[in-house]
């Protein structure tokens, strides 16, 4: 507790309130001597006045005592690690029940909310209605914003939350979160580079850019597959054909299959969309035997061009280099985002999809077949 603190939180409460150091007294049964002893630091609360006070403010008892429990970033790391587990083992509501739990311990802790709400999203699947689970989510992204103050983090928590406002089909407020226009980015990578490169320092400035080429990477995948869902006429076939030339360029399949999944569905719905049987069938292809390839267990990576990630994958990033899924859940995801997707039923009968060609070995408990996908 910071001692020094809880006089401040006392008079900017009752300020707050609009009372008097009279009316704060007689609401809580003291003198008002004692209420301006508080707000000056000469004398503290009785222990058992803390949680009066804090519901007379309507704050919590952490809030009042200016009391902000922090974890580490290997104190979340962990707890991510076990909440995985929970969501992939446990039902569906104990994994919840937790989540909550450390939202309410940690409610300052900025980091773990953002990964809590995170979680949430990454699980979404699991639950049977996903609005209340989206709006807890919400409210986690929003609260993480209140109680930090880096300005990262908080830029991740707005992108977040804006996320699951578009979830929850309030497009407006998403835009009003992130802004309507689309501003150039000014990244500081050439500019780091440049003053490492100047001081000697060869090997820093290449990985600060292969931070950079990695990160643009990232978001360009990430922007292509928004981008093929809105493609209309010959945008479709052009944008697939670049896609497909980034994924060869980049070996992305092996840096980075969770950029690649969803580009290949996407793909494939596109072409069946656009009546196009072949095309969509060679994108489900690809799609299967990429995910009965040997990708598992999976975590971020560099590879022969990106050979100054490691370090930086395990700095950087607030889980290292695992995955935000547990691997079961990630594998069930594989297989239901075919099966369950009802653009891919009229390809169920398709001989290319139960051939002698047709299996594909993988991890998924043995042999992972086309019938088995579709």
């Amino acid at each position: 507790m910071d001692g020094l603190g809880l006089g401040a939180v006392i008079l900017a409460q009752r300020k707050r309130q609009g009372w008097t150091q009279e009316d704060l007294a007689a609401r809580i049964g003291v003198s008002k001597g004692a209420v301006s002893k508080w707000e000056t630091g000469q004398s503290y609360p009785d222990l058992p006045l803390v949680p009066r006070l804090a519901a007379l403010f309507h704050i919590t008892v952490d809030e009042l005592l200016d009391y902000r429990p922090q974890l580490s970033r290997e104190e979340i790391r962990r707890l991510h690690r076990e909440l995985s587990r929970e969501f992939a083992e446990r039902p569906f509501p104990v994994a919840c029940a937790h989540c909550r739990e450390l939202a309410a311990q940690y409610a300052s802790c900025a980091p773990l909310l953002l990964q809590l709400g995170s979680l949430f999203l990454n699980y979404l699947g699991l639950a049977g209605k996903p609005q209340p689970l989206l709006q807890e989510a919400l409210a986690l992204f929003s609260r993480a914003q209140e109680v930090s103050q880096d300005a990262y983090l908080c830029s991740e928590a707005r992108n977040m939350e804006a996320y699951c406002l578009l979830c929850l089909d309030r497009p407006q407020e998403a835009l009003s979160r992130l802004g309507e226009d689309c501003r150039r980015s000014s990244p500081s990578e050439a500019i780091q580079a440049m003053a490492y490169s100047r001081l000697g320092q060869t090997e820093k400035a290449r990985q600060v850019l292969q931070v950079g080429i990695y990160n643009a990477l990232v978001l360009l995948f990430n922007d292509l597959g928004n981008y093929l869902q809105l493609c209309q006429g010959e945008d479709f076939p052009l944008a697939c054909r670049r896609a497909q030339g980034l994924v060869q360029a980049f070996a992305v399949e092996r840096l980075h299959p969770g950029l690649v999944f969803p580009l290949y569905l996407l793909m494939a719905q596109g072409w069946i969309q656009r009546g196009e049987k072949d095309r969509a069938l060679d994108a489900l292809e690809q799609y299967t035997a990429l995910a009965a390839g040997p990708i598992f267990p999976i975590r971020l990576h560099g590879d022969e061009f990106f050979n100054q990630l490691e370090g930086w994958l395990d700095q950087a990033l607030e889980l290292g280099d695992y995955p935000p899924r547990e691997e079961s859940v990630i594998k069930q995801s594989l297989v239901r985002s075919v099966t369950e997707a009802p653009d891919f039923s009229p390809l169920r009968e398709e001989p290319r999809l139960s051939g002698p060609g047709a299996a594909a070995e993988g991890t998924f408990g043995g042999t992972m077949t086309w019938k088995r996908c579709v």
